[in-house]
C-alpha cells in the first residue's frame, strides 16, 4: 500500500511539472493553441511598423510682443494618406500671416508659419492635419504654446 501511494504521489508530481512546462509554450492571444510566443511559430510573424503621418515643430516658443515670428513645420506623408491639409487656428491675441487652411504638397516638406503676437501672456496656436488614411477620415491635432513677453 505504501509503495502504491508513493508511486501515485510521484506520478502526480511528474504530471504537475509537465503541465507547468507546457504552459510556457501557450502564451499570447490564442492561449490553448501555440500562441505568438512559441519559439517555432514566432519567426513566421512579420510585423512591420506601418509608417504614420508625422508633423514636427517647436512646441514651446518665447516671442516678443509685436514682432513678426515664424515656426517651421516639417511633415512626412506616407503614400496611403491622401488630401492632407493643415487647418491653423490661433488665439485672438495672435495674428496669423497666412491662410487658415494650407494644402500640403509632396510626400515630405516644410511649411513656414508666420505670425505676430499682439498681447503679452500665454497663447496657443492649434495645427490640425486633416485628410484620409486608407480612405477613412484622419486628423492629428498639435499645439504650439507661445509665451509672449
Amino acid at each position: 500500500m505504501k509503495k502504491t501511494l508513493a508511486a501515485a504521489l510521484a506520478l502526480v508530481g511528474l504530471l504537475a511539472s509537465n503541465v507547468l512546462n507546457a504552459c510556457e509554450y501557450h502564451n499570447g492571444p490564442s492561449f490553448g493553441a501555440f500562441g505568438a510566443g512559441h519559439r517555432f511559430i514566432q519567426p513566421a510573424h512579420d510585423f512591420r511598423a506601418v509608417p504614420e503621418f508625422t508633423m514636427t515643430h517647436k512646441q514651446l516658443l518665447t516671442v516678443n510682443k509685436g514682432e513678426n515670428q515664424s515656426v517651421v513645420i516639417n511633415y512626412n506623408i506616407p503614400h496611403f494618406y491622401k488630401g492632407m491639409n493643415l487647418q491653423i487656428k490661433a488665439a485672438e491675441q495672435v495674428l496669423l500671416h497666412a491662410d487658415s487652411e494650407v494644402t500640403l504638397e509632396g510626400r515630405k516638406g516644410q511649411y513656414i508659419l508666420s505670425f505676430q503676437a499682439q498681447e503679452s501672456g500665454k497663447h496657443d496656436i492649434e495645427i490640425e492635419a486633416v485628410g484620409t488614411k486608407d480612405g477613412q477620415p484622419y486628423s492629428l491635432v498639435q499645439l504650439i504654446q507661445l509665451t509672449v513677453i
